[in-house]
């Protein structure tokens, strides 16, 4: 098998995982933008429109996403020094828990899947999943970076950047 077949196969099964991850979201009490601000929020205190540009979803989501979790109080508005529209996000104590069952029950169902992996090929696959995570967010590799026809970043090369992101929310303990 030539590497671009391994290649989209990893493109493809990413997909499918991406897929699902949003019909998990989707299917939750509380919905993909609710979720996705819950934990961005649980990192640290976020705005609306950065958890719009962070989950790359329209800022009336976040807003109605917000005023959900208002409504549930999962979260506060604070608002912030020297504008009076602006605010930013951040979790109460409930908030905190309602997280944590819902990672819990994501993991749970995970762990379900990988009954049959040890816990060895379970860390080594999280480690590889994170380094193409990390790779993937930075943006392309420019030619600079790479070696001379391989495609690939030579040991000493930095990848260009599209500017500085906030971490992705799925990944935080």
């Amino acid at each position: 098998m030539e590497v671009t077949d391994s290649v989209w196969r990893i493109v493809r099964s990413l997909d499918a995982i991406a897929s699902l991850q949003r019909r998990v979201s989707a299917d939750s009490e509380l919905g993909s933008a609710a979720l996705g601000v819950l934990n961005l929020a649980a990192q640290s205190p976020i705005t609306p429109s950065e958890a719009a540009d962070t989950l790359h979803v329209r800022p009336q989501s976040i807003t109605r996403a917000v005023t959900d979790l208002l409504s549930r109080d999962l979260v506060t508005r604070t608002a912030l020094d020297g504008d009076g529209r602006s605010y930013s996000i951040a979790l109460t104590a409930r908030g905190r828990r309602a997280r944590i069952r819902f990672r819990r029950t994501l993991t749970d169902d995970f762990l379900r899947h990988l009954s049959d992996w040890s816990d060895e090929e379970i860390h080594d696959f999280a480690s590889h999943l994170a380094r193409l995570s990390n790779s993937l967010s930075v943006g392309p590799r420019t030619p600079e970076s790479s070696e001379a026809g391989s495609g690939r970043t030579s040991a000493g090369a930095a990848p260009a950047t599209r500017g500085a992101r906030r971490p992705n929310p799925w990944n935080r303990s």
